[in-house]
């Protein structure tokens, strides 16, 4: 372009510990006897006999004499679960370990064992016993069954809802309120007023609700309230596809005082426990139907999503997919699951990224440890975006919280949030309206902006808006800090990340219109890099949304995200996964490239020449004069580009920019137009070279969409607000596909 200017940049607690003991000792987190809740694992009942309703313990349980197992498969009551042997009234999985004599001081090997066994007294059946076991792990002999649920759908509407549900906002005193049922009326309409100066204080929210550093709407109430028919029609819905009822109930108080009344164990239905409040957040809740208030501490794995507001995500989000996976949990036998959704510490510009919110998740689980005998220890987290990066955040726990998550599903996270903030342009539209959102200012997205001194906020006074974004997200506006201190990119996250041994399904879009590809792409290579047990699903010609895909065979498209989740929970509910054993297997390592079809939307498998990461492009729609965007790359290391510009009115050369592929497979430029630059359409063509070969050129219809790449250059920033922005330089997207940036790649 004409006057280009060009500069490279540079890529930049104690309870639940206790909660973790007292499972470990009642039987290794899941494996375990039945100790009602709240009862301290030393307190456990002494061994009941036939005389008292249960099996005779004899002499502590099956003799050594017999290597602790026999022939006999009787006597068990409750019956044995599938796999599981009945020996001398107690039910056991497998080869168990052999029995160990009462007395603790006596060897392992004496009775049977090996010399790096101890003797151990664990909860197995309803009784104490003693067994020989690892140092690190309890038996996987498990005496808990589950009791028994089949689906039921005659019995759908046979369920007692608990209307209407809590927002916890009150109208009259215009805030938060226990168990208040108002709607809040947070959002101001989206058009600025007639006369509108730049830089003034038109808010996004009312009542006040600027974000500053400390407070953001709705993190201890609902920006939405669901009418007592869409609780009802998400009830039927869930009962409808599963055959299971699902029943709707309000939270008990921060202290776990249940007013309207605590989950019943009577009945197979998924009880769904609406908006508790957790050091200064919400969650909601979902209980199989197998779910039982006297199931031993750490009984029922959990699958975690944490995004946005609470109401919003339960409804319209992820909670129909977590009813159907906890509802299918806890049928034919299975153990079930425990479903939480959480909002994140805050419905709107919340810091998921902050130490706060890590903090927030440990107590989250904690609760659902304490109250309802989830496994901190086999936790999965998913979600996409945000909530991608709540997934693998967690999942990292760099501060080390008593708790473990075996498996992440993310899609598109945002993984280098420093460089994320600053890269808030037109070249990433969607960014425009989250600096407004994060702000609470509705102009925000402006190139030139600074935070206005009448929103009454000195801290964040004169800040650019990236800036106040950044320091609203995790509390810097030093990108370098940001990147080091809060982004999964950093060593602080994946060094975490690699120790923690979690599992990582990871899909990357090429062309998002929020999160830079870029920084999804590097951080998929570290995890390769590293050996962590990855899956990486990589969408060409994609965008910020999930990967509908039948992987090249017959049959329907699925959702990979929902198929992940509902997998990997019914494999934790099977009885036969013991919690005392290693996770299984939910990945299958390595990496996948799909391509989105032009037209209909539908993806296809691809093979890329040697695995790398195709030659990849991103550029702005449209941008105004006297501003400027970024450029940004993606592709194999070494490889060369020239990317040209003309403008189309005049024909005129506008200018090339070039640039080579650096080690961790990126690339990025920023472009300054000067305010003199002409207006009008310019046409880009690019080449590429990679290293050894010719130049190669690019056509400039290789866009998402397929149509002709240009940028539509303006006189200016249009009076709007981060919103309308936004949605303004979006390009063309593929229908079926959303999410999806402009600019051109080699696929």
């Amino acid at each position: 372009m004409r006057g280009l200017r060009r500069s490279s940049v540079l890529g930049r607690t104690a309870a639940l510990a206790a909660l973790v003991a007292m499972a470990s000792l009642a039987g290794g987190l899941g494996c375990s006897g039945s100790v009602g809740p709240g009862r301290p694992a030393g307190d456990a009942r002494r061994p009941t006999t036939a005389r008292d309703g249960g099996p005779r313990a004899r002499d502590g349980g099956p003799t050594a004499r017999d290597g602790g197992l026999s022939d006999r498969s009787t006597g068990c009551k409750p019956a044995c679960l599938a796999g599981q042997r009945c020996v001398d009234g107690f039910c056991y999985l497998g080869d168990a370990a052999p029995a160990c004599p009462v007395q603790p001081t006596r060897p392992c090997s004496a009775a049977g064992g090996t010399g790096t066994q101890t003797c151990a007294r664990g909860l197995w059946g309803a009784c104490v016993v003693d067994r020989c076991t690892d140092a690190s792990a309890t038996p996987p002999a498990c005496g808990f069954t589950p009791r028994a649920c089949a689906a039921a759908p005659a019995s759908c509407g046979a369920v007692n809802h608990q209307l209407p549900l809590p927002t916890h906002f009150s109208a009259a005193s215009g805030g938060a309120s226990f168990l208040a049922t108002d709607a809040p009326q947070l959002m101001l309409p989206q058009t600025l007023p007639s006369g509108y100066t730049p830089g003034a204080c038109y808010p996004v929210f009312n009542y006040g609700w600027i974000p500053d550093l400390d407070h953001y709407p709705a993190a201890t109430f609902t920006t939405e309230a669901p009418s007592n028919a869409t609780a009802e029609a998400f009830a039927a819905a869930s009962c409808a596809a599963t055959g299971v009822p699902l029943e709707h109930r309000r939270p008990p108080t921060g202290d776990g005082v249940w007013a309207s009344g605590a989950p019943t164990s009577k009945g197979c239905r998924t009880q769904v426990i609406h908006a508790s409040i957790a050091d200064h957040s919400l969650y909601t809740v979902f209980l199989p139907p197998s779910w039982s208030a006297d199931a031993p501490a750490g009984t029922y794995p959990i699958l975690f999503n944490g995004q946005y507001d609470l109401h919003a995500n339960t409804f319209r989000e992820y909670g129909p997919l977590l009813a159907r996976v906890v509802s299918e949990s806890g049928l034919q036998g299975r153990r079930g699951v425990i479903g939480v959704l959480w909002n994140g510490g805050g419905a709107a510009a919340s810091r998921t990224m902050s130490e706060r919110a890590l903090a927030q998740f440990a107590s989250v689980i904690a609760q659902v440890a304490e109250r309802y005998h989830g496994n901190p220890q086999w936790i999965v987290t998913f979600g996409r975006s945000r909530g991608g990066v709540t997934a693998l955040e967690m999942a990292s726990n760099p501060n080390g919280a008593p708790y473990r998550v075996v498996l992440a599903v993310a899609l598109v996270p945002p993984t280098l949030i420093g460089d994320h903030a600053r890269l808030g342009t037109v070249t990433y539209p969607a960014l425009l309206g989250a600096v407004a959102w994060s702000t609470g200012l509705a102009d925000a997205w402006l190139a030139n902006w600074t935070y206005p001194s009448c929103a009454g906020r000195p801290a964040l006074t004169g800040l650019r808006g990236w800036q106040a974004h950044l320091q609203v997200l995790v509390g810097t506006t030093d990108p370098a800090v940001a990147n080091t201190q809060h982004s999964l990119l950093s060593e602080r996250f994946l060094g975490a990340l690699q120790r923690a041994g979690t599992q990582v399904y990871l899909q990357i879009g090429e062309h998002d219109n929020i999160v830079p590809y870029p920084h999804q792409a590097r951080y998929a290579t570290e995890l390769r890099a590293r050996g962590l047990p990855a899956q990486v699903e990589v969408v060409l010609r994609g965008g910020h949304t999930s990967l509908r895909t039948n992987l090249g065979g017959g049959g329907p498209a699925f959702d990979y995200l929902e198929r992940m989740v509902r997998d990997a929970g019914l494999a934790l509910a099977d009885p036969a996964q013991s919690l005392a054993a290693a996770p299984p297997a939910f990945i299958r390592p390595g990496i996948r490239f799909h391509r989105v079809r032009r037209g209909d939307g539908a993806t296809e498998l691809v093979s890329p020449a040697q695995g790398h990461y195709p030659f990849a492009i991103d550029l702005p729609w449209i941008v105004a004069a006297g501003t400027g965007f970024p450029v940004v790359a993606v592709g194999e290391p070494g490889t060369q580009y020239e990317l040209a510009s003309t403008h189309v009115p005049t024909g005129a050369a506008a200018g090339t920019l070039t640039g080579t592929i650096a080690a961790n497979h990126t690339h990025e430029l920023w472009v300054d137009l000067p305010s003199t630059q002409p207006v009008g359409t310019y046409r880009w063509t690019l080449r590429i070279q990679r290293p050894g070969q010719g130049w190669q050129e690019i056509p400039s219809t290789a866009t998402p969409t397929g149509a002709l790449c240009t940028t539509e250059v303006i006189p200016s920033e249009p009076p709007l607000t981060g919103d309308a922005a936004s949605a303004g330089a979006q390009p063309p997207t593929l229908p079926a596909y959303p999410g999806t940036n402009w600019g051109l790649s080699e696929y």
